[in-house]
């Protein structure tokens, strides 16, 4: 059928929008390459391409070893980058891949963003705990795997030794003073979250806490896939939520610190010392080595203040991915276990429970005493002269938290236990894992 005018007209109109499409898209090729031709552009594409050039024909430094490496498979062309690549989708098979076929050697590691892992034999265990920190420092590793220079507001704290002399001695000496406020606190916090609300000051500052010790982790992670050249371009930007978060909890706290360093002046310059009674708690041991070093940038209200964060941050995803762990493995066990610790809890209780003697402290450390012996073949806490300061009194919490949960609630779940989720090279609970609970337990019926 002949075209009508309508459709020549319409054929037209196409023909000139494809010819200035074509013309649009060699306009934008042009611009393209015009801006990748400029000297500034064409060196970072020059050096890129050559850095990743070097990545996959020489890999990490510690490529160079000659181990085994976990994941690589024979006729591969770049079999570290492949095996990087097949170890990070799939961890947990990797990983027991190495502890079945290579248990007892060395082997290479990668997966992105832990490029530079070896794995060692456990017989190789008491090796690393003698090697001195000039050989083996636990500082540059955890300043790399938490990226400290960027997550970290002031990342001089992360190793200052008066925290690690804080928590090891004086927070060790003091468990007996504290048990009992400790113990009232789980049980404030195991109410509804309006009744914590109304019954907790710190309500606020906890929520920033646990919010501040989610994105350290997160933020690190995100920094360890990224070209290490490119992180200090792109860290402010990864760690503003961490920024914001560590401003927030100062700004909550400092009333209260700048209260305690008045009241400790003021004290001292009346030779009220041994009169008043002062808090017995982790910012007041600081405020006091603080005041014990002369130094006044040692006792900087914002500086105390971000301690507290940190410590926070160092003991909430032990503690509670521990007695999440625990109280899994007991929702999903036979009655009888949890049976039988509900009546060594109580047995305890009674004989102890409410003494405040020497006698009750002494009991109480003999009972947490074996938790925490580190050894070669125990390790939960580390080891040697670097294993957890703060494991004795993690201790205390862990086990009254358990025993506060199982005197007052029944717990169960339907079926069986969830299985754990594989974040890079950790294992953690499942975060989808629910479980039935109910008042009851001994104190209840």
């Amino acid at each position: 059928m002949p075209a009508t005018p309508a459709h020549r007209k319409t054929d037209s109109s196409k023909s000139r929008l494809g010819r200035q499409t074509l013309k649009s898209k060699s306009d934008l090729i042009h611009q393209m390459l015009e801006v990748l031709g400029r000297p500034v552009v064409l060196a970072l594409l020059s050096a890129l391409l050559g850095f990743l050039v070097h990545q996959l024909l020489s890999g990490p430094p510690t490529a160079k070893l000659k181990l085994p490496i976990v994941g690589a498979k024979k006729g591969d062309w770049f079999p570290f980058l492949q095996a990087q690549w097949r170890n990070t989708l799939n961890t947990k098979y990797a990983l027991l891949l190495a502890d079945t076929k290579y248990r007892d050697q060395p082997v290479l590691f990668p997966t992105f963003g832990a490029s530079n892992l070896v794995l060692l034999p456990r017989s190789h265990a008491q090796f690393i705990v003698d090697q001195p920190d000039s050989i083996l420092d636990i500082k540059i590793q955890t300043d790399e795997s938490i990226q400290t220079k960027h997550t970290i507001v002031t990342p001089s704290l992360v190793h200052d030794p008066a925290n690690v002399k804080l928590i090891s001695v004086t927070l060790t000496s003091q468990i007996g003073n504290l048990v009992s406020d400790l113990a009232d606190e789980i049980y404030e916090s195991s109410g509804t979250t309006g009744a914590i609300q109304e019954s907790t000051a710190n309500f606020e500052l906890l929520e920033i806490a646990m919010a501040y010790a989610r994105a350290v982790p997160s933020a690190a992670l995100i920094l360890h896939f990224l070209w290490r050249p490119l992180r200090p371009l792109v860290a402010p930007l990864i760690t503003l939520p961490i920024r914001l978060y560590t401003r927030r909890f100062v700004k909550l706290l400092l009333p209260e610190v700048e209260k305690r360093l008045v009241e400790y002046d003021s004290r001292r310059s009346s030779g009220r010392d041994n009169h008043e009674r002062e808090p017995n708690d982790f910012l007041q041991w600081c405020i006091q080595h603080a005041k014990a070093t002369g130094s006044p940038k040692e006792w900087k209200a914002s500086l105390l203040a971000e301690k507290v964060l940190l410590l926070n941050f160092s003991a909430i995803h032990t503690s509670s991915l521990t007695i999440t762990s625990a109280i899994l493995e007991l929702a999903a066990s036979e009655q009888k276990y949890i049976d039988d610790l509900r009546i060594e809890i109580e047995k305890v209780l009674a004989e102890h429970g409410e003494e405040r003697s020497d006698e009750s402290a002494e009991y109480v450390k003999r009972a947490a005493r074996a938790f925490v012996t580190t050894s070669i073949e125990y390790i939960a806490f580390g080891h040697g002269r670097h294993a957890c300061p703060g494991r004795f009194f993690a201790a205390y919490e862990l086990k009254l938290t358990l025993a506060h949960i199982l005197l007052n609630y029944d717990i169960e779940i339907r079926g069986d236990r969830p299985k754990n989720s594989w974040y890079g090279l950790n294992r953690v609970q499942s975060v989808k894992a629910t479980i039935r609970i109910k008042k009851g337990g001994l104190s209840h019926g």
